[in-house]
């Protein structure tokens, strides 16, 4: 037995010019069978080798070439052993024909062969795929009663059943159930149960597996080493992708740091699984870290490992960064496919950037890489979001010419693009040609186009769609409610808006949470008045936060010396150069380096500012005013304003009732600090002292001037938290 003594010789020479494998092993077979039928008893032999080398090459061009040889393999005399039939149906399970290995079977017992352990275990195999666990557990059964015993393959396959079929407590009394009689479960058993949870993707059957657990009190690491079964690389990844799936990356950070605890070396699917859930999480720097000790332990990253590094850096808008990940892939040898390139259309599409995202376009067609439907959905979105609403018509018409079809997600993006521009008649002629192919339209198409509708003022057709949504099949969401009481708002008919919002609860279609536009809706009930008072108090109730933040920013930034230091001495005239200030506080470089750049251009009150604009932005007046304040205070020598006193509190009602209707003069403010004009500055400081004579401080004292200085502050103070937050 066992290969030709030529078969030494012929595989030197298949190394040496480079034939494939596979194309050795059908020649040598379709010999060895035409040599079978000329010669039975002579080449015997060298058939049943023949067949256990296709075999284990998996090397079979179809079911037909398969089918072929087991009919060999029945007329043969006698009849080869159990272990040749076997492993040729091992061979036709993994072509995953699992209704032919079945009749397969059956016509070998038809013979008179009697099954061994491993045939029962590829037929319940076969039975748990095709989602019958029951008939696999007859086979137990009767594997019981032939008097053989049942080896951790049998009971690995009968739990992966269980689980595909996720039936999860049953699965687990099972393992504990052949535990108890004897049949010790290993490490297959357990990797099978992750494995079935986990890396198919049966992440809610894992969730309640693991809260059995909990409830039981059973730590499924202890069980493993308590019975001496040491976990693998493959039992790690299942667990780290089964916590990743489930968003869950502080326990598969902890399980990724105990493999190497144990020596147990990852894969390149653990690094990559671990690289990809922290880019989801936006714990960027820490999947960088990830992947450098993936590189320094020798395990080159994968297509997939890349991609996710590149998603994750596009999903925080740093496109650079992930065009450097992009090309370091190529440059170590690692060819990008389709779905690295849309990882990468898709970061350049959000960031306005759509000529670069063409050219990657045309840079994965040249490379013969075909583009699929989210490459044009994406491009698509991308020329929507740059208002070129009429090259995402040319490059949708282009997609449908090239052979693709779009989408229920395409036509979302169009429509919903077309809309936002304001191109209404493109908009309406292509929803009516998702009509007219009868495509599956849900809620989500019709909220786009209500919207867009009420948007442009066209509420008589959003009305009507919106109505003949039930006779579609289709019934109202809490955002489709919300799109058309905001419209209604809108165009004044406050008591439609208030019989939907009744109808919208009569539907149960209320959250728990009721939002803005239900509440402003609500107060319609009892007209315009409470309607325009509520729809200010929700803006109020806006600032309560940022105030409470802002207060918080100040206290602690004068509390350490920083920024506000800087910034109330540089207002105060107290310094002219923001760059000594910042040093002084122990600020970071990066500040330092930018106001130092802007001190040398004499331009110290726009050092100060890029520092502050840079994070506060509509804050900035705020801030800019409760520094004059503390200023004034100071120099007044006031350490407290009373309220309570009649004059502050007259004064304090006249500051808060001031119209602040007067434009900003920024460009002149910071021309009269770049300058430093003692002439420029002779008006505001006039005005600065004339004021509290003005104001009849003469008259009343300082602390009235204090009250409308105060009672301004807070007003302008939250109008410049409040207006920014209704937008």
């Amino acid at each position: 037995m066992g290969m030709p003594a030529k078969s030494p010789r012929s595989l030197a020479f298949i190394f040496r010019v480079r034939i494939p494998f596979h194309a050795f092993t059908y020649s040598t077979i379709n010999t060895a069978s035409r040599d079978y039928v000329q010669n039975p008893n002579q080449n015997r032999n060298q058939f049943l080798q023949s067949v256990r080398d296709v075999c284990k090459a998996r090397a079979f061009r179809n079911l037909d070439h398969a089918l072929h040889l087991f009919d060999t393999m029945l007329h043969m005399c006698p009849l080869p052993s159990i272990l040749d039939f076997n492993q040729l149906l091992g061979a036709i399970v993994r072509m995953k024909h699992y209704s032919e290995v079945i009749t397969l079977i059956r016509e070998i017992e038809s013979l008179g062969i009697s099954p061994s352990v491993s045939t029962l275990n590829v037929l319940i195999n076969c039975f748990c795929h095709l989602n019958r666990v029951d008939f696999g557990f007859s086979v137990l059964a009767r594997i019981l009663k032939l008097g053989h015993q049942p080896d951790c393959i049998t009971l690995s396959t009968l739990v992966k059943g269980l689980c595909l079929q996720g039936n999860i407590s049953r699965a687990a009394r099972l393992v504990v159930e052949m535990e108890k009689k004897g049949y010790k479960p290993n490490v297959i058993t357990y990797g099978t149960m992750i494995n079935s949870l986990c890396k198919i993707g049966e992440t809610a059957a894992a969730i309640e597996l693991l809260r059995k657990l909990e409830e039981e009190k059973f730590e499924f690491n202890v069980v493993l080493y308590n019975n001496g079964i040491q976990p693998n690389v493959i039992t790690y990844t299942c667990l780290i992708q089964g916590l990743c799936n489930f968003g869950r990356w502080k326990e598969a950070t902890s399980l990724f740091k105990e493999m190497e605890q144990r020596k147990i070396m990852p894969n390149v699917h653990t690094f990559s699984m671990l690289v990809d859930t922290l880019c989801k999480e936006g714990m960027l720097t820490e999947a960088k870290e990830v992947f450098d000790v993936m590189i320094q332990k020798g395990i080159e990253p994968n297509v997939v490992t890349y991609s996710s590094l590149i998603d994750g850096n596009c999903m925080q808008n740093k496109i650079d960064d992930a065009v450097k990940a992009f090309n370091m892939m190529i440059e170590r040898g690692c060819l990008p496919n389709v779905f690295s390139y849309n990882t990468l259309i898709n970061g350049y599409c959000k960031n306005k950037r759509i000529d670069e995202a063409m050219r990657l376009f045309h840079e994965m067609s040249n490379k013969g890489m075909i583009p699929n439907v989210v490459t044009y959905s994406t491009l698509i979105g991308g020329f929507c979001r740059v208002e070129r609403p009429q090259a995402a018509l040319e490059f949708f018409d282009k997609m449908r010419a090239c052979g693709q079809h779009p989408d229920l997600q395409t036509y979302g993006i169009l429509l919903d693009g077309l809309c936002k521009n304001k191109h209404f008649d493109e908009a309406m002629t292509l929803f009516q040609e998702m009509e007219d192919k009868k495509l599956d339209r849900d809620i989500v198409i019709y909220n786009i186009l209500i919207d867009g509708l009420c948007n442009v003022g066209k509420l008589t057709t959003a009305r009507e769609l919106f109505y003949s949504l039930p006779i579609k099949g289709l019934q109202p969401t809490v955002p489709t409610y919300n799109i058309m009481i905001k419209g209604l708002c809108q165009e004044g008919l406050i008591d439609e808006a208030s019989e939907l919002l009744e109808k919208m609860d009569e539907k149960g279609c209320s959250p728990n949470d009721r939002t803005p536009v239900q509440d402003v809706a609500d107060s319609c009930r009892t007209g315009a008045a409470t309607n325009l008072i509520l729809g200010l108090a929700l803006g109020y109730k806006s600032v309560i936060i940022p105030i409470f933040a802002t207060s918080i920013a100040i206290y602690l930034s004068f509390s350490l010396a920083a920024m506000y230091g800087i910034f109330v001495s540089a207002l105060g005239m107290l310094s002219t150069i923001g760059g000594g200030i910042a040093e002084m506080a122990g600020m970071s470089h990066e500040i330092c380096e930018r106001t130092d750049a802007l001190d040398a251009a004499g331009n110290t009150t726009a050092a100060i500012g890029k520092v502050i604009v840079f994070r506060l932005c509509y804050w900035i007046a705020a801030l800019v005013s409760l520094a004059l304040f503390g200023a004034f205070v100071s120099r007044a020598g006031i350490k407290t304003v009373d309220v309570l006193t009649l004059k502050v509190f007259i004064e304090l009602i006249v500051g808060a009732m001031l119209s602040m209707k007067s434009k900003t003069r920024y460009a002149t403010c910071v021309k009269i600090s770049t300058d430093a004009s003692l002439r420029e500055m002779i008006p505001p400081r006039t005005l600065v002292m004339l004021t509290p004579l003005i104001n009849a401080g003469t008259f009343f004292g300082v602390e009235n001037i204090a009250g409308v200085l105060a009672g301004s502050l807070v007003y302008a103070v939250q109008d410049s938290i409040f207006i920014p937050n209704n937008l």
